[in-house]
């Protein structure tokens, strides 16, 4: 239970500092009335799905690396090379396609829905990874 409590919060000061740049942009649009943040060009610039891959990226690097995780192949298979795969793919796949798109071709609607789905992953993704890390650990 505790490595799973550790795991939310190594997770939450990540997004914290991770996504840095964001918060500030709230704050800011909170602090002043003249500036408008626009949450679906937030969402087109990629900045979840850049923060989701450095995520999975830098969990999948510790652990071929480190190997203090000591799991049976097909596990470490599937966490540290398909999911991760499957992470990275989509947030790139999803990028490009809303950067090489038309505006006006562009379903927002669906697009924040797999943005929603990466960035799901990606939360539950660290949560296990790192529960067994820390449980290991």
């Amino acid at each position: 239970m505790k490595s799973f409590l550790s795991s939310f919060l190594w997770l939450g000061l990540t997004a914290f500092f991770g996504l840095l740049q964001l918060w500030i942009l709230l704050g800011y649009d909170r602090a002043n009335q003249d500036f408008v943040l626009n949450a679906d060009k937030l969402i087109l610039d990629g900045v979840l799905l850049f923060f989701c891959s450095a995520l999975v990226a830098s969990i999948t690097i510790d652990y071929h690396f480190d190997k203090v995780l000591e799991l049976p192949k097909w596990a470490s298979g599937i966490l540290f090379s398909f999911f991760p795969f499957v992470i990275v793919g989509l947030s790139i796949w999803l990028f490009s396609t809303s950067h090489t798109t038309e505006a006006t071709k562009l379903d927002l609607e669906f697009i924040k829905s797999l943005n929603f789905i990466v960035v799901s992953m990606t939360a539950i993704y660290t949560i296990t990874t790192k529960s067994l890390s820390f449980n290991q650990g």
